[in-house]
C-alpha cells in the first residue's frame, strides 16, 4: 500500500480491512494496521475472520475510528479514501465418514457433520473416502465392567480425529476421555456420544489445529 498527497510523504496512517459480500458480516473489520511515515504498508495481512465463499470484496481504507469524537461535529463527511479488492473463496472437498465399532449410536454421523458445520471449517462435506482429502472420526466406546447385578452399565468413550492428504496423515487429534451410564449397553453408548458431543463442540483447540492443518 503506498499513501500519499500530491506526492508528498503522508506520515502514519492507520488502516482497516473491510470485508462484504459472500456470506461476510457486512462492513466487518478483519484487519487493522499502520503505514510508516512515508505512507508506505508493504507486509502480509492474516485474514483468519473471513469465515465466507463465492465472490468476496475487501476494502482498503483509512481507519477513523480514532476521531470519531472530532468528526461527529461536521454535518456532513467527505468520502472515505480507499480502494477495493475482489477475489472468489472456493470451499475445500473433503471426504468424511465415521467409525464406531462394534457400538450402534442412531445419527451419530449427522451429529459429527453439524459438529464440524458449527466450527465454520472452509470445507465442503463428501460422504465416504475420496482418496484425497479425507478426514476419518473414529468414536471409540468401551464398555466397563459391572461390579454388581443391578449397577447401571457404563461406557468409557472417546474420539480421533485423523485428517489425510492423498493417504498421508497430516492431522491427528484426540479428545479428552468421558464416562456415560445407562439401564442399557444402547442408552449407555448414546449418553457417553452426548457427553463427547458436548465436549468437541467447546473444545477451541481442535477447531483451531483442524482448520490450520486444513
Amino acid at each position: 500500500i503506498n499513501a500519499s498527497f500530491a506526492g508528498a510523504p503522508t506520515g502514519v496512517l492507520p488502516f482497516e480491512l473491510v470485508a462484504s459480500g459472500g456470506r461476510a458480516e457486512e462492513g466487518g473489520t478483519l484487519a487493522v494496521f499502520k503505514t510508516d511515515r512515508a505512507g508506505g504498508y508493504r507486509d502480509s495481512v492474516r485474514l483468519e475472520g473471513l469465515s465466507v465463499t463465492g465472490r468476496v470484496t475487501l476494502r482498503c481504507r483509512l481507519d477513523l475510528s480514532q476521531y470519531d469524537d472530532k468528526l461527529s461535529r461536521f454535518s456532513r463527511l467527505p468520502e472515505i479514501p480507499g480502494r477495493d479488492f475482489s477475489f472468489v473463496v472456493s470451499l475445500i472437498q473433503l471426504g468424511f465418514y465415521v467409525e464406531t465399532g462394534e457400538a450402534s449410536v442412531p445419527g451419530i454421523e449427522n451429529s459429527v457433520k453439524s459438529l464440524l458445520r458449527e466450527k465454520k471449517l472452509p470445507v465442503e462435506l463428501i460422504a465416504g473416502a475420496t482418496g484425497k482429502r479425507d478426514l476419518k472420526v473414529e468414536v471409540l466406546f468401551s464398555l466397563m465392567p459391572k461390579m454388581f447385578a443391578n449397577q447401571p452399565q457404563m461406557v468409557k468413550g472417546r474420539v480421533i480425529f485423523t485428517l489425510k492428504d492423498s493417504g498421508a496423515t497430516v492431522f491427528s487429534y484426540e479428545s479428552d476421555e468421558v464416562k456415560g451410564g445407562g439401564a442399557s449397553e444402547e442408552q449407555a453408548y448414546y449418553n457417553t456420544w452426548m457427553k463427547l458431543q458436548k465436549l468437541l463442540a467447546a473444545d477451541e483447540q481442535l477447531t483451531l489445529e483442524l482448520a490450520g492443518a486444513l
